[in-house]
């Protein structure tokens, strides 16, 4: 608890009084997380958001634990999870449900339904099929996966 009062401390100096805290202010006093902007970037994905999703995948490539291929992979989780989603409202199932059905968390959940209601089944299942695309030429050695991603996310784009 100290720590965190600390760190709000920092942060109200940092701003003065007088004015709201923006989330640009919280990233430029917070250290860089690679975990909590793959999920970022996923979700921009998953919105259409090109730039976005462009920009953070670019941050965490020059992060040296961090490659392409598991950000592809947790790309093509995102999807599925998607699809199982939409999957699920389309039968006639509820939201409240949904954590259950993907077995994740409500929080996660309710992220995914509202992605999902972006989407219809068919577009899912073709950007599934790019998806399964792209990892058959990245494994065949046919393109590299970090320019894969780059035209997929391209493409995606809205």
């Amino acid at each position: 608890m100290r720590r965190a009062d600390n760190e709000l401390s920092k942060l109200a100096d940092y701003i003065g009084a007088g004015r709201a805290i923006t989330e640009d202010d919280v990233s430029a006093l917070t250290p860089y997380i690679p975990e909590a902007n793959i999920f970022k970037m996923v979700d921009a994905v998953a919105v259409g958001d090109g730039n976005t999703a462009l920009t953070l995948m670019h941050t965490l490539l020059r992060d040296k634990k961090q490659d392409a291929l598991g950000l592809i992979n947790m790309v093509i989780r995102q999807f599925r999870l998607l699809i199982q989603a939409r999957a699920h409202l389309d039968g006639g199932g509820s939201g409240g449900e949904l954590a259950c059905v993907l077995g994740a968390s409500p929080y996660v959940a309710q992220n995914i339904q509202k992605q999902a209601r972006n989407f219809q089944m068919p577009e899912l299942s073709q950007i599934y099929h790019a998806l399964h695309e792209m990892d058959l030429r990245i494994k065949t050695g046919r393109i590299q996966p970090e320019l894969a991603l780059d035209l997929f996310i391209v493409n995606l784009s809205r």
